[in-house]
Order: structure tokens, then C-alpha cells, then sequence
């Protein structure tokens, strides 16, 4: 008699849009009708501060990976072959996020008939740039691993007709405005800076 056993080894690993703390602190005051004199009635602001924590993603190592030029850089990590972890899947998270947003509005009665609502709204009052996405090379945002490994780099940069000229050429488009993260990875790295908006509601 044979007696077979098989044995089944399993992992659980976070997904990548996993946060394990995500919440928010809503203020708000408002002057009701007759209250706080002609100045004050019937204005408010509401303060929303908003915080989370980062979402998990894996560390890799590997080479340039192929591309063509209709992709717009030169790491393309679209191409797994040359893509290795250096630890376990989604073994690392992202910085936390927080942000204040804040609305500032005035009410007022037209002919009796007609409500009318004067607001400024801004989004990421304290312009925090909040870090939303990293490079899994470097684990951060404004490095991609490219230029700050020779292993990777030298060869490119030593081509004829680039040099320093292709450096700061990569450092502006790669990675102060972030080109090839958007061609390749269809997002961003960085939150939404501060937006400011004014508008005006009727309401009858």
C-alpha cells in the first residue's frame, strides 16, 4: 500500500489598494436666521480633516525591462521579466495621507422667494503634498532608481549626444513632472494640491 499526502502551503498577502486606517474629523458652525447681527446671520464654515493610511506595494529589483519610445521612458517596470521582488508580495506600505479642506458660505433670502448661497470652497487648504503612489525601486516618489544606480544608468548616459544635457533632461521630465509614471502606470505619485473654488447656489 502507497499512502500519498499532499500538502498545500499558502500565504496571504495584502492587496495593493489595502489601508488599514482610513477616517475623518468633521467641524462645523453655522449661524442660524436672526443670529450673530446682518454681518454673521446665516454664515458657517466647515472644516473636514481627512487622514489615511498608505496602501501596500512590493519592493522590486530588476533591469531597464523593453519599451519602445511611444512609452516615454526608459524603466518600464509594464515588463515583468525584468522585474524581481526583493521581498514578500505587498511586504511594504506606502506614507500616510492627511488633508484639510475647508468651506466657508453666506446665505442669503431674495424677495422672499429664492435662497441664495455664496460659498469658497478649498480643497487641501495647507497645500500638503501628500505622497500617493512611490517608485518600487526606491520606495519613494522622487526617485525612480535610474539614475542613482550606475548598474542601470552608465551605458545610457555615456551614448553620444547625451551626457549632462540627458540627465537634466530625465530629471525634469521623469521625475519633477512625473511623464513616465503617467504613461506607464495611468496615475499619479503625488495628491491633488490646493484647489480653490468660488461659487454661488439657488436654491427655490
Amino acid at each position: 500500500e502507497y499512502l500519498y499526502k499532499r500538502v498545500f502551503n499558502a500565504s496571504i498577502s495584502p492587496l495593493t489598494f489595502n489601508q488599514a486606517h482610513r477616517g475623518s474629523v468633521n467641524l462645523d458652525y453655522h449661524f442660524a436666521p436672526n443670529d450673530g447681527g446682518p454681518a454673521l446671520e446665516r454664515l458657517g464654515a466647515n472644516f473636514i480633516f481627512s487622514f489615511s493610511s498608505g496602501h501596500n506595494y512590493t519592493k522590486v529589483t530588476g533591469g531597464l525591462g523593453q519599451t519602445g519610445p511611444e512609452d516615454g521612458g526608459i524603466l518600464y517596470d509594464g515588463d515583468p521579466r525584468n522585474r524581481r521582488p526583493v521581498e514578500a508580495i505587498n511586504g511594504s506600505t506606502t506614507p500616510w495621507n492627511f488633508s484639510l479642506d475647508a468651506r466657508i458660505d453666506k446665505s442669503f433670502t431674495l424677495s422672499g422667494l429664492f435662497d441664495l448661497n455664496v460659498y469658497l470652497y478649498v480643497q487641501n487648504l495647507l497645500n500638503t503634498e501628500n505622497v500617493i503612489n512611490v517608485y518600487g525601486r526606491t520606495g519613494n516618489a522622487d526617485d525612480d532608481g535610474f539614475l542613482t544606480n550606475p548598474a542601470l544608468s552608465t551605458e545610457v548616459i555615456k551614448a553620444p549626444g547625451r551626457g549632462d544635457a540627458y540627465v537634466s533632461m530625465y530629471r525634469a521630465a521623469n521625475l519633477a513632472d512625473r511623464q513616465n509614471y503617467w504613461r506607464n502606470q495611468g496615475g499619479d505619485l503625488l495628491g491633488t494640491p490646493r484647489q480653490i473654488r468660488f461659487g454661488v447656489r439657488l436654491d427655490y
